[in-house]
């Protein structure tokens, strides 16, 4: 067993919406976003240079506070549990926007993932992460 990252074999999980009761049950997966990086899904490499792709998002980068909180260069990296749900992944170190405001996550709408072979708790910190590459 790899202490940092569940094996395929270990990636199974029993999971209920906390609304309508519905069981889901399969691997569960981290998705990472760079804030602001969904710029790329309107351009093909035919379109735009990875060069003024750059440049396009550090214009339209969003204030979100995060190089006041930890320095200068410092970008917002938002979590996401993926899998039948995508919802942002419980438990993180920065949420950006309102600090004053109500923030959801994948435990607001869903049960704590349990594995279907030991009943153990899933640690939301060893799922393994997707391969944007892949994706």
């Amino acid at each position: 067993m790899n202490p940092l990252t569940y094996t395929p074999a270990e990636n199974s999980w029993t999971w209920t919406n906390r609304r309508t009761g519905l069981q889901f049950s399969g691997p569960l997966h981290l998705a990472w976003e760079v804030a602001s990086d969904p710029i790329s899904d309107d351009y093909t490499t035919s379109d735009i240079s990875s060069r003024d792709l750059l440049r396009l998002w550090l214009r339209r980068l969003p204030d979100s506070g995060a190089e006041s909180a930890f320095g200068a260069g410092a970008v917002t990296i938002s979590w996401y549990v993926t899998g039948e749900p995508f919802e942002g992944a419980p438990f993180p170190l920065w949420r950006y926007g309102d600090p004053g405001s109500v923030d959801e996550d994948f435990l607001t709408f869903f049960s704590w993932p349990v594995s279907t072979t030991d009943k153990s708790r899933v640690n939301f910190l060893r799922l393994p992460v997707e391969d944007k590459a892949l994706a």
